[in-house]
Order: structure tokens, then C-alpha cells, then sequence
């Protein structure tokens, strides 16, 4: 009987002692299924140092922290990685910091082991053969990452068993709810997805990359190259203030009064070779970066920073009138004054990408081969067209090669579209090089050989298994306008169910006033819909939700049969599950 049992069932119950890992583009988020809360949330950056050999055998991690080290045998070299909060954020020499994720989703998978492995055995401290593991993916994930997340963790860690769950249906579940639009402002991406009976729909969703990384970006720029609002005693400090991050600074001998530059003296900076390197050197410029955004930028952003319940306008005097200026202290002891420019016009970055306010052109948005949505559908047509262009010359490229056989490549030429137009929907589809280039209709060069029959379009790269269905990035639309759309893009009769369950999450969704300027812009372009939307106050809640949806999904006794075993994926393998369990 027990043989006969399936796996799985072992794993069903609070008994279960799952974990649950969100991994983000900002921090990753670890913990026990049916808590409140996660145990451990830690940056997912992470620092990266390597030396030969013989010099990693004579040194030591001095700081005590965690310093999870790989051989490379191949370079010969030594990788010490530094991860977690203490260890990232202390200065070293010769130390460049990395991402693992792009776009939401990830990019490095030899660095994301040594990240699961922080967060499963010295942050959590067990042992991952004996506990369930439930990892969270974007909708827009790929078919290659689900098949690498399974294999490390059945192959590298060993755990009993394993499930992938959706971000944003965990974030619903955590709200309570099966179906509703769940909209993620995270870090690189701001994603709004319907969700209907806890099944995402990926050809409705929406996503953009101006989010809290593109707030940043603006936010870093301005403090920058702005001064329009400060005495002229501050011209050109600021960027002097920003450079100077925390970590920079030894003493301060005075307070400064406000919107004054430090007098020649008042700052003392630390000696780096001396006292936080074992050799000459100084911090890398990418952990300066690290400092300024997360120790400036970030507290500027959260402090500072709100959104206006309409449309910003500078020319409107009531509504500047409106916002108070606040003091903003930098590391070096400088406080300045900031005003409703600095504070609420900025934000409007968010809504309208293309604002001209902080010259927001010079984001990396998308690149130039990943098409909106209007040019994806483009695309599409003309790959349908190319088709039928190409289905009608068949005919008359097999008389025209029993005549002349030489005139058989310049008979083939309208087959040529095909080929541009399989490149567009390959990037509409964020998929290029998917479909085993098969976009060349040339034939060979002699004369007697037969003329090749037109190369079929290929499929589109949404149709593939590797990815699914979801419309590129876009590069126009605001946050409002995203939800508008997503929402317009469903069936009109599940519209009002979705517009009145619209649930707000991710750490970009913390900005004051953001959720009330949400409510403003949709109730005035759906009209006809009843707006609801639901933003839980507490920030853990809201900065944590799919974290939260994923520990109530593993708690629950009926999940027991969503999860695969480890003897399942010996026995079936990673193909045929990634087909059956999760597409």
C-alpha cells in the first residue's frame, strides 16, 4: 500500500517544514512555510573577488562574516563570494558587485547556488535534503531557468521535493484572493498580470522596465545635475555629497547648517589601504555604486520622494504651493532643502516615462530589437503575409527552374520577408535564436541543381515551449496606463472582476501616494468599472507578498499533491515534467 502511495503525500500538512525562497532583482526573501513572515531577506547582489591560487591559501576573510568560496581549476583562480548584509556592504579591495538577476529573471546560475546555499544553510542553518523547497518564477520566465531552479535543487541540494510557483499568483494568494490583477512594481520590472481561478493570463499581461531601478536612476541623476533650487553656496556640492557614500567617511567636525557646503577640513575621510584592505587598493567603483544607491538614493527614495494624486505639473503654482520642502542630511553632514521639483516631480517618472522633466532618454530602456506591443502584432501580420507570399511563388519558382534553373535566386527573392519578419516576431517574442535559424531562403549557386522550395516562416517565438506567450517590454507605457491596458487587453466579461480586485505589491509600491494617484488615473480611464484596489500597509506585507502566498501555498494539507519528488524527477526527468507540471 505504502509502495503503491505516491511521493508526495509525505509532504502534505504543517508537519511539512517546507522553505520557501523568493528570489527579486533587489533582495531574496527565505523562510519557513506558515509564517507571517520571512526568516531572512538579504541583498541579492552580491560581491565577487578572485585570486590566484597560492594567494587564496595564504589569506583569510577578515571581517568574520560568510566568504563562500569556488575553485576554478581551469583559470587557475580562487572565487570568494560575499553575500548577505555584513559581508556585502564591507569594503574590499579588488571586489566587483554582480547581480544574478536580469529583467526579473535569472541570469547566472553558478551565482544563484551560492545564494540558495546562503540562504539555506547559514541563513535558515538546515539541512536542505530534509525540507521541501518552493521557489517563486516571473510569468516570463523561460523553459532552460525552470529546468536549472529543478536541477539544483534535486541535483545540488538534494531536497525531498520541489515546486515552482508563480509570483504573482502567490501575491494574490497572500491577499486572499483567487482571481484579480495583481500589479508588481519591482525593482527592474513593473509586471501586471490577471490572474483568473489562480491561472495566470500571459498574452493580456503587461510589463515595462521603469521601476523603482528607473526611479533610482532619475533620482541619482538629479541630485547630480540639479541645483535649480538650491543657494548658490551649493553649487556643485551635491555631486560632491554623493560621492562621499557612508562608508567614505571617518568624522564630521561641525553640524552643518542647512544648504551649506562643508567648510575645507570639516570632513574626514577614512584611509582605505590601511585600515580595510589586507594589501594596497581601494574599494571597487561597483561597490561605490552599490553604496550610493542603497544607502542614498534608497533612503532619499523612501524618505523623500511622493506622488502626486494628479498629473505634476511644474507650471501649476497650487499644486507646488502644496508640497512642503523637506531637509535632506547626506553621509558628509550637507543638508539641503528640497522642494516639490525634487520630491513629487520626479515620481511622475513612474506614469509618464517620457517626461522631459529630468531627461529620462538616458535610461537603458529596452533595447531597440525588442518591439512594443502594436509593432509585435506588426510582426505577426507579416509573418502571415511573408507566408502567403511565399506559398504563392512556390508555384512559380517549379516552373520557372524547369526553364531557366539559373533564375531560380532571383525568382525566390519575395520569400525574403519571411525572413524579417520572423526576426521581429523572435524579438516580440523575447526569444531570439529560438528557432534554429531558419530565416535564409538562399539556394546553391549552380545552375543545374533545382531550385530549393521557400523556407515556411518559423514559428513564432511565443508559440515555442521555451517561452510563454507574454508581450515584450513596453516603452511607452506608465504604471496607470500598463493596467489600463492589461486590463482592456482581457475578455470584457471577466473586466469588472478584475478592476474591482487589483492587488499592489513589490517594494517600488511603497512611495507615499502611490496607490491613491493608481485610483485617480483608473477611475478616470475605466469609467465604467468599479476600481478596488488592495495594498497592504505594512511593508513586509506588501514588499514580501509572494514570499507570504508561497508560505500559505506550502502550509496547506491539499498541496501535498503539487509537489515533485525527487524520486519523480529521477524516474520521469526534468522534460516531461517541466511539460506536465509546470508550463
Amino acid at each position: 500500500m505504502s509502495a503503491a502511495s505516491p511521493a508526495p503525500q509525505i509532504y502534505g500538512g504543517d508537519e511539512v517544514s517546507a522553505v520557501v525562497l523568493d528570489t527579486g532583482s533587489w533582495t531574496t526573501r527565505a523562510g519557513f512555510a506558515g509564517e507571517d513572515t520571512p526568516k531572512a531577506v538579504f541583498s541579492t547582489s552580491y560581491g565577487l573577488r578572485e585570486e590566484p591560487e597560492e594567494e587564496s591559501k595564504e589569506k583569510k576573510d577578515a571581517d568574520g562574516d560568510t566568504a563562500m568560496e569556488e575553485k576554478q581549476t581551469t583559470s587557475e583562480k580562487r572565487k570568494h563570494y560575499y553575500i548577505g548584509e555584513n559581508s556585502l556592504h564591507l569594503p574590499r579591495a579588488n571586489t566587483e558587485i554582480h547581480n544574478p538577476m536580469h529583467e526579473g529573471v535569472v541570469k547566472d546560475w553558478t551565482a544563484m547556488e551560492q545564494i540558495w546555499d546562503y540562504a539555506l544553510n547559514k541563513s535558515l542553518g538546515i539541512d536542505p535534503t530534509e525540507h521541501p523547497l518552493l521557489v517563486t518564477e516571473q510569468p516570463w520566465n523561460s523553459r532552460a531557468n525552470r529546468a536549472s531552479a529543478m536541477q539544483l535543487a534535486f541535483e545540488t541540494f538534494s531536497v525531498p521535493a520541489f515546486y515552482i510557483a508563480k509570483t504573482p499568483v502567490a501575491a494574490l494568494f497572500a491577499s486572499g484572493k483567487g482571481t484579480g490583477l495583481v500589479v508588481d512594481i519591482g525593482h527592474d520590472v513593473v509586471s501586471v498580470t490577471p490572474v483568473i481561478d489562480g491561472l495566470p493570463l500571459y498574452r493580456p499581461a503587461r510589463r515595462s522596465l521603469y521601476a523603482s531601478r528607473f526611479l533610482s536612476f532619475e533620482l541619482q541623476n538629479m541630485l547630480e545635475t540639479r541645483y535649480t533650487s538650491f543657494p548658490d553656496t551649493a553649487y556643485g556640492h551635491i555631486p560632491t555629497a554623493l560621492k562621499r557614500p557612508r562608508y567614505m567617511i571617518s568624522a564630521r567636525k561641525v553640524p552643518l547648517p542647512v544648504n551649506t557646503a562643508p567648510p575645507a577640513g570639516a570632513v574626514i575621510l577614512r584611509n582605505f589601504p590601511n585600515v580595510y584592505t589586507p594589501g594596497p587598493g581601494v574599494p571597487t567603483e561597483s561597490f561605490r555604486d552599490l553604496e550610493v544607491e542603497t544607502r542614498i538614493v534608497e533612503e532619499y527614495k523612501h524618505t523623500m520622494c511622493q506622488v502626486a494624486d494628479t498629473p505634476f505639473k511644474k507650471d501649476n503654482k497650487e499644486l507646488v504651493d502644496s508640497v512642503p520642502a523637506r531637509v535632506f542630511e547626506f553621509p558628509d553632514g550637507s543638508n539641503f532643502e528640497f522642494g516639490a521639483l525634487e520630491r513629487v516631480a520626479i515620481t511622475e517618472a513612474l506614469f509618464n516615462p517620457k517626461a522631459d522633466e529630468f531627461k529620462m532618454d538616458r535610461f537603458p530602456v529596452p533595447s531597440k530589437t525588442e518591439e512594443p506591443i502594436a509593432e509585435a502584432a506588426a510582426a505577426a501580420a507579416a509573418v502571415a503575409a511573408a507566408a502567403a507570399a511565399a506559398a504563392a511563388s512556390t508555384t512559380k519558382d517549379k516552373k520557372a527552374d524547369a526553364k531557366e534553373p539559373h533564375e531560380s535566386t532571383a525568382d525566390q527573392k519575395p520569400a525574403e520577408p519571411a525572413a524579417n519578419g520572423a526576426s521581429k516576431e523572435q524579438t516580440a517574442g523575447q526569444a531570439s535564436g529560438a528557432t534554429n535559424g531558419a530565416a535564409s531562403t538562399g539556394t546553391a549557386t549552380g545552375t543545374t541543381a533545382p531550385a530549393a522550395p521557400p523556407v515556411p516562416p518559423p514559428t513564432p517565438a511565443y508559440m515555442l515551449n521555451d517561452v510563454r506567450p507574454i508581450p515584450p517590454f513596453s516603452r511607452t507605457l506608465g504604471l496607470s496606463d500598463l493596467i489600463v491596458s492589461a486590463i482592456n487587453a482581457c475578455d470584457v466579461d471577466i473586466r469588472p472582476n478584475l478592476a474591482n480586485n487589483i492587488v499592489i505589491t513589490g517594494g517600488g509600491s511603497l512611495l507615499q501616494g502611490l496607490t491613491d494617484r493608481v485610483n485617480q488615473d483608473l477611475s478616470h480611464a475605466l469609467a465604467g468599472l468599479k476600481i478596488r484596489i488592495y495594498a497592504p500597509g505594512h511593508v513586509t506585507e506588501r514588499s514580501c507578498a509572494a514570499w507570504v502566498g508561497g508560505s500559505i501555498l506550502a502550509s496547506l494539507g491539499t498541496f501535498h499533491q503539487l509537489w515533485v519528488s525527487k524520486r519523480e524527477y529521477e524516474e520521469v526527468g526534468p522534460d516531461k515534467l517541466l511539460d506536465r507540471r509546470f508550463r
